[in-house]
């Protein structure tokens, strides 16, 4: 191992005694290339799910929820959004749903459409409810990316949000 210990003098006063390893320091510092090198890996992906949103292309009929307020045993379809231009390139995901706080079932999203002229992407998935009126419905996604180890979750708690463990998405479906 390569150790080496220098002395700074000022004015013939030992100021400082600084110890290193040009090993560690090699190691160190080719990490770092490393890390700034590679794809933002823990960052979240540019996704949104507002169930009213409509858009000026009209990429989705109504809204991101359809119908926003469905009826019994009627299909409803959920579209995901994500802004591209920030270079988040979605290969898929899931909407994970449940009926009356049951157990969580899931379903896969599907591409849907590039909205024309912009750098947005739509994704959906379709889910038939339940046949008892009044049944409430929790719903998240887990989007994937192909430049990312973790899927980004969208959930709604009064708003979009995004959060990278799936436990903080089913807790605020």
């Amino acid at each position: 191992m390569n150790r080496s210990m220098k002395k700074f003098r000022k004015k013939g006063w030992a100021c400082a005694t600084i110890k290193y390893s040009m090993k560690g320091l090699c190691f160190k510092v080719g990490l770092l290339l490393i890390a700034g090198s590679l794809p933002a890996l823990a960052q979240l992906g540019s996704v949104w799910h507002v169930p009213g949103e409509t858009r000026p292309s009209s990429i989705y009929p109504a809204g991101m929820r359809d119908a926003l307020n469905p009826n019994p045993s009627a299909s409803v379809t959920f579209y995901q959004g994500v802004y591209k231009g920030g270079g988040d390139n979605q290969t898929g995901g899931t909407l994970y749903y449940r009926f009356g706080g049951g157990s969580w079932q899931n379903v896969a999203l599907n591409f849907h459409a590039n909205e024309t002229g912009t750098s947005v992407q739509i994704w959906k998935s379709s889910v038939s409810m339940p046949s008892a009126a009044g049944t409430v419905v929790d719903y998240y996604f887990a989007t994937t990316f192909d430049n990312r180890t973790s899927p980004t979750y969208i959930y709604y708690n009064g708003a979009t949000a995004t959060t990278a463990t799936q436990s903080t998405a089913q807790a605020n479906p």
